[in-house]
């Protein structure tokens, strides 16, 4: 005998799923990224090196440029800026995580709910992490305000010292 499944348990569970690939599409995006985050953070900092390389070595460089000392607070701001945006990002890649994970929770719940017997998948956070989940969205708030000030205060800080040298 054939059972019809209930439609309000269907469109739960079908909605749910949806939720859990768009979800696991955010996961993706910003895995993505986080890449290049770091790709831009290298070559910056590749770029940075060749900028103050004969400095360093002892040379004097070109008449009218700045030292490096002149501009060594400025840049620590703009690691710092880096650093907490490249944090930011990763915070934001697992609370997608931990999104995908809730609605294909409830996806299974629904399976469930229609009578069905589902096995329940291992998470994929360790217990210190289950702890820190809540905190996520705070976490990227402080982070978000956090890292475009740093880039103001270092470009800013910057700026002037290369009003004063030229």
């Amino acid at each position: 005998m054939v059972e019809t499944l209930d439609p309000k348990r269907v469109f739960i569970f079908r909605n749910e799923i949806a939720e859990a690939r768009a979800a696991d599409a955010t996961v993706q995006r910003l895995t993505e990224s986080y890449v290049r985050l770091f790709v831009l953070a290298n070559a910056g900092g590749m770029l940075a090196c060749l900028g103050i390389a004969d400095a360093l070595a002892g040379g004097k460089g070109l008449p009218g440029a700045l030292s490096f000392a002149a501009l060594a607070g400025p840049m620590w701001f703009f690691l710092f800026g880096l650093i907490f945006g490249g944090l930011t990002v990763s915070i934001m890649r697992a609370r997608a995580v931990r999104d995908s994970v809730q609605h294909g929770e409830r996806a299974l719940q629904a399976i469930r709910d229609m009578g069905l017997i589902v096995p329940t998948p291992p998470s994929p956070f360790s217990r210190p992490e289950l702890k820190g989940l809540p905190h996520l969205t705070t976490a990227i708030n402080v982070l978000g305000i956090a890292s475009p000030a740093c880039f103001l205060v270092g470009a800013i800080w910057g700026l002037l010292r290369i009003g004063a040298v030229h």
